[in-house]
């Protein structure tokens, strides 16, 4: 049986600045949304499509804010070096534990908010903790109670699957790969819909 030694329990909660960009990223996109289907409709067509969308948007968002509350009520990290538990505890539910890892703060590729990426010493088990949940500072506070590295400058998926090979997925290394497969995919989709034109 391993000794852990000193266990350290962490609340992580999520910052108001992530909280605030989360509701504009929402209200961006039914912005866009909502502006797109003006250009395709005309009133009075657009009225209830329009009313409908802005119905469905609150929703999510009011949807969002109470998922978010009973989430950070339950979340909690245990922590020794090397050693990372993460649990959910309504049920209590052990959702990742890694007790032999290694792991690094960084940036997000594409993003660039924190993170901070914990892969187990198999390769078998992967944590990904971001900034737009838990603050920056909570990271890194679990980076240095694990024995983690933390290097801002690591801000591209290849620079992380160099430094922590197993971190990255395909896509996020090859991402014109990713829209080539996407744009094949339609193609074939639309292929496959539309009827073909008598000869």
């Amino acid at each position: 049986m391993t000794t852990l030694g000193p266990v350290e329990q962490i609340e992580l909660r999520p910052t108001i600045a992530s909280r605030r960009g989360e509701i504009v990223r929402q209200a961006v996109f039914a912005t866009t949304f909502l502006g797109l289907l003006a250009l395709v409709l005309r009133p009075p067509e657009i009225v209830v499509p329009l009313i409908a969308i802005a119905v469905v948007s609150a929703l999510l968002v009011i949807g969002q804010r109470v998922a978010d509350r009973r989430y950070r009520s339950r979340a909690r990290i245990l922590l020794a070096p090397g050693w990372i538990s993460y649990i959910r505890e309504a049920a209590p539910q052990t959702l990742v534990r890694i007790e032999s890892s290694h792991g690094l703060v960084g940036r997000e590729p594409g993003t660039g908010h924190a993170q901070l990426v914990v892969v187990s010493d198999d390769g078998s088990r992967l944590l990904r903790l971001r900034s737009d949940r838990w603050s920056e500072s909570d990271l890194e506070s679990i980076a240095r109670t694990c024995g983690y590295a933390i290097d801002p400058s690591m801000k591209r998926a290849r620079d992380w699957e160099a430094r922590l090979p197993g971190s990255t997925a395909w896509f996020e290394r090859h991402p014109a790969g990713l829209l080539a497969v996407i744009l094949i995919g339609m193609i074939a989709v639309f292929g496959l819909v539309m009827p073909t034109a008598p000869l």
